[in-house]
């Protein structure tokens, strides 16, 4: 079978990292596109402009309709803490802005998720998917499912896995647990005061956003949401991610002995030194 390009798209902190690792996990012969055609965070390209060569076969898929676009997205309030909570540990300049004044700093980053979000929706192709993170939460078989039909993708004939560890910014996947209960149950919104919230409700394209089915929390709809149960994500892990834990795992445990020996080696050596 022939390669199936998927484009993906989403904000940062809205789950790509996610959606990329279970598309690969489950559906073979996709070629994943992050940042080829552009960025995965950023406005999508001028495909009817786009003439690079690589990989094979893009630009016939471009030409005849058969890109596929995988959008993943998250509760703007959700997105916005974990947004927060990301660039004061990654970007300086951002912490800065943030803490000089919060809600001009999470407005402008509003305006972005209206900009991308109107962009990547407007995509000129016929397979367009777009993969809520409370979806994958609530029930990742039936969203997968679902993916399956309107990305025009053939699953493998085994039933669908999950990956329930964290992954990190690169993808890898963590030793740690995902804490679903933190966004099923919306702790999220305790760590956002009331101008922050009121930011987002007053930034947010709503109409936009009605479209992925999101909405303010003023009108009512916003309620603590029923997660797949721990055991059902912990069950069915992908076997790549069980290979990519052992592979971490090892890895640090021969780091820890290397820089161990040459610890003990600087004594050495300094002990000759010392005590010629």
């Amino acid at each position: 079978m022939s390669k199936v390009f998927v484009k993906q798209y989403g904000c940062q902190r809205s789950g790509t990292c996610y959606v990329s690792a279970l598309i690969g996990q489950n559906f073979p012969d996709v070629h994943l596109l992050v940042h080829t055609l552009g960025r995965k965070h950023a406005a999508p390209v001028n495909f009817t402009r786009w003439r690079k060569q690589t990989p094979d076969g893009l630009l016939d898929a471009i030409k005849n309709n058969e890109l596929r676009i995988a959008i993943a997205t998250k509760n703007p309030y959700a997105w916005a803490r974990s947004y927060i909570r990301a660039q004061r540990q990654w970007r300086a300049a951002w912490r800065q802005a943030f803490f000089a004044d919060p809600q001009k700093a999470l407005a402008e980053r509003c305006e972005v998720w209206n900009q991308r979000h109107r962009l990547w929706l407007a995509v000129p192709f016929k397979h367009l998917m777009v993969f809520r993170h409370e979806d994958l939460l609530t029930d990742f078989e039936a969203t997968l499912a679902r993916a399956a039909d309107k990305l025009a993708l053939t699953p493998y004939s085994r039933p669908f896995v999950n990956i329930p560890h964290r992954l990190t910014p690169n993808g890898d996947v963590s030793d740690a647990l995902f804490d679903t209960d933190y966004y099923c149950s919306q702790r999220y919104l305790a760590e956002l005061d009331d101008r922050l919230i009121a930011t987002v409700t007053d930034s947010i394209d709503w109409d936009l956003a009605a479209r992925m089915d999101y909405h303010p929390r003023h009108q009512g709809r916003f309620r603590p949401f029923r997660c797949a149960s721990t055991k059902k994500l912990n069950t069915a892990p992908a076997v790549a991610s069980t290979s990519a834990q052992k592979f971490i795992t090892a890895w640090r445990v021969a780091k820890d002995i290397l820089e161990m020996v040459l610890a003990l080696l600087a004594i050495a050596v300094l002990l000759g030194l010392l005590w010629p």
